[in-house]
């Protein structure tokens, strides 16, 4: 009995950040009006059908995300404040999960994890009701994170069949989420290159990867995905047929960036940030320092200097042809705002990805570095790949919640570096302050 209490002391001693991060985490969902958006949907499943109805109902007529369905009705099925506990618990693990991820579970390093976690605008989670799209996205996220931990750390594991079928089973879960199994399929993929230029064998790994593969097959043959594609081309985006690739490439970027760095998202400005302040402190050549401020000047113009400078630069910000459809017809030179704010985004990632390899170069840690390139391109394809779908509008903003856990989780990556050059905590007191406000604002419409 001694031993638990003491076990249990160390543990809120440890992660009291997190557990308070929870509590506010718990009593804001508790604010929440219930049973908005498809929430009264799934609630009603299984009265109508058993279990595994729901799961072939929607395979055959909706989604491939039959996991999800069937969860999701089960969830659903009892009161919601079951769930936001349930919830609760996931963004903790989640929360946790990252903080091993990155090696540092520093009171320092989860206050600023918690600050950048609410810096999401999750006002775009009611646009389906917040505790069935938490379910879709908080929760996914939370089983990548540790199919990837339990792969990259195998050898130290006992019980290694226990192991590998637990990185099945998550495996399966996130990439039951088209756009996780984007990212964790990546993740895996570049973790089976390393292990075969090193010659390691990791059947962690493999199993992991494997299962990802199945469930992929799985997903994109589901004939309810051709009628739900059927029908939303019919209801919210008539003209989505007859746009070429590129136009829909283009589409799945424009609207990307659109949403994020040209309209001053705090998270990519804070990364921007980040970035050039590593440069000014570890990289020695000017064409480094050079190249990792661009992209604090980009998000500058979009962010902090926009009221300023609009109208003295309108080129810079009409951006009516990006705004159509994400459309903007780079042959067309004849008209300046056609191609300048395509030419800003695509600067501003490719600006990021080389002032990352170039950071990572200069502390000799470039296969950290390589990484997290992946990652950053893995997250913005994650976003980017939704143009083949015609729900690349509908389906609202909370499609961008993966590709910001990949720059969250960057930015903190950075930051483990940047923190010993910091001798003082403004950085730490301007990620603070604009995650109060964040969270006050989201507090303010919550109802």
């Amino acid at each position: 009995m001694e031993t638990l209490k003491n076990t249990i002391k160390q543990f809120l001693s440890e992660y009291y950040p997190l557990i308070y991060f929870c509590i506010l985490w718990f009593f804001i969902q508790y604010l929440m009006k219930a049973w908005t958006g498809d929430e009264f949907l799934y609630a009603d499943l299984l009265n109508q059908f058993s279990l595994f109805d729901v799961g072939k109902h929607y395979y055959l007529t909706w989604s491939s995300r039959v996991l999800w369905d069937m969860l999701g009705a089960v969830t659903h099925h009892y009161p919601l404040f079951f769930f936001k506990c349930a919830n609760t618990l996931v963004m903790f693990l989640l929360l946790k999960g990252i903080l091993l991820l990155l090696k540092d579970n520093s009171k320092r390093m989860q206050w600023l994890l918690i600050s950048f976690i609410m810096l999401f605008p999750y006002i775009a989670f009611y646009d389906c009701g917040f505790s069935i799209t938490s379910l879709y996205y908080i929760w996914p996220a939370a089983c990548a994170v540790y199919a990837i931990l339990l792969f990259y750390n195998y050898k130290i594991y006992k019980h290694k069949i226990i192991i590998i079928l637990l990185e099945i089973l998550l495996s399966l879960f996130a990439g039951n989420m088209e756009q996780y199994f984007f990212i964790l399929i990546g993740v895996q993929f570049f973790f089976i290159i390393y292990s075969v230029i090193y010659k390691e064998v990791n059947i962690c790994l493999y199993a992991g990867f494997i299962a990802s593969i199945l469930m992929g097959i799985f997903s994109f043959t589901a004939p309810g995905k051709n009628a739900r594609v059927f029908m939303e081309v019919a209801n919210s985006f008539p003209e989505y047929e007859m746009l070429s690739i590129y136009q829909k490439l283009n589409i799945g970027f424009s609207s990307t960036m659109s949403e994020t760095i040209m309209k001053g998202d705090a998270t990519f400005f804070l990364f921007s940030l980040i970035v050039f302040l590593l440069a000014f402190f570890i990289c020695h050549e000017k064409w480094e320092k050079y190249i990792c401020s661009l992209p604090l000047i980009i998000s500058a113009l979009y962010g902090p200097l926009y009221n300023i400078l609009a109208g003295f630069y309108p080129y810079l910000y009409k951006i009516k042809e990006t705004g159509f459809y994400g459309i903007s017809d780079v042959t067309n030179f004849d008209t300046i705002r056609t191609w300048l704010p395509f030419f800003l985004m695509v600067l501003y990632w490719a600006a990021v990805l080389v002032s990352i390899y170039v950071i990572f170069e200069s502390k000799k840690e470039l296969r950290k570095g390589v990484f997290l390139v992946v990652v950053l391109i893995l997250g913005l394809g994650s976003r980017v790949a939704l143009c083949l779908s015609p729900t690349v509008y509908s389906s609202g903003n909370r499609t961008f919640y993966p590709l910001w856990l990949m720059v969250l989780f960057t930015s903190l990556n950075l930051l483990k570096i940047l923190i010993p050059y910091l001798k003082k905590y403004y950085l730490d007191f301007i990620v603070y302050g604009l995650s109060i406000t964040s969270t006050i604002a989201f507090l303010g419409v919550i109802r």
